[in-house]
């Protein structure tokens, strides 16, 4: 979106641990390399090979069976987070940088600006369910409210940068609970799928093999605005 003359999105990060440094471009020792000097001059940086078919130095791939990460060569810090970005000046091709990393606690999210410009609303995944929160007076700094119109906690979305929340920071309840819905249980970490009834009782939650219920909650807390 477009604010004071220059552009402002919200993107899903993956944040690089604090001890950790990163030059995405050379670290993983890709073969065939990406040519990052072509590709500033726009030209193919894949120079006419299968951007898809290629190899990385094994000792430092993070997923060495394919799909489950190993933690010793992790380099991210836990959770996804929505970071800000602002353009350096008004050309929304940018350049970008990043502004705020942690500006909301979610998986992923979007953004609309509400009719005759009344308002911004960011639905996420988020808090284990699907989150609404709400800018008022339409702008990305917010102030930002909950579905029941209660601010959000001042860590979030940078209306305190003098410190940078966690994932223990108080988060805003979620206007469709996947839990509550049947949609799903919690098992450890993250979020899984029901896997079956028994399952479920022994965790401690019920009701998972009930009719799901609609969404209609959160269309009533959306109509609210």
């Amino acid at each position: 979106m477009f604010e004071d003359g220059k552009w402002k999105f919200l993107t899903g990060s993956k944040l690089i641990k604090s001890s950790q440094t990163l030059d995405p471009v050379t670290y993983f020792g890709r073969s065939p390399i990406y040519n990052l000097t072509k590709q500033r001059l726009s030209q193919d940086p894949f120079d006419g090979n299968d951007p898809w078919s290629f190899t990385v130095d094994s000792s430092k791939d993070p997923f060495p069976s394919g799909t489950k990460i190993d933690p010793t060569k992790d380099l991210f810090q836990p959770r996804s987070w929505l970071s800000l970005y602002e353009s350096v000046g008004s050309d929304p091709a940018g350049p970008y940088v990043e502004k705020v990393p942690k500006w909301f606690k979610a998986f992923r999210a979007d953004l609309k600006m509400l009719p005759n410009n009344t308002g911004l609303l960011c639905l996420s995944n988020a808090n284990g369910g699907f989150t609404l929160i709400h800018s008022p007076n339409g702008r990305i700094d917010g102030t930002w409210y909950d579905k029941d119109g209660t601010a959000l906690d001042a860590l979030w979305t940078a209306r305190n940068l003098s410190q940078e929340p966690d994932v223990n920071t108080p988060m805003p309840r979620p206007v469709y609970n996947f839990l509550e819905h049947g949609i799903a249980h919690r098992v450890g970490d993250p979020w899984q799928a029901k896997t079956s009834t028994a399952l479920a009782t022994a965790q401690g939650f019920e009701n998972v093999t009930a009719p799901r219920k609609t969404v209609g909650t959160a269309k009533q807390q959306t109509l609210r605005w």
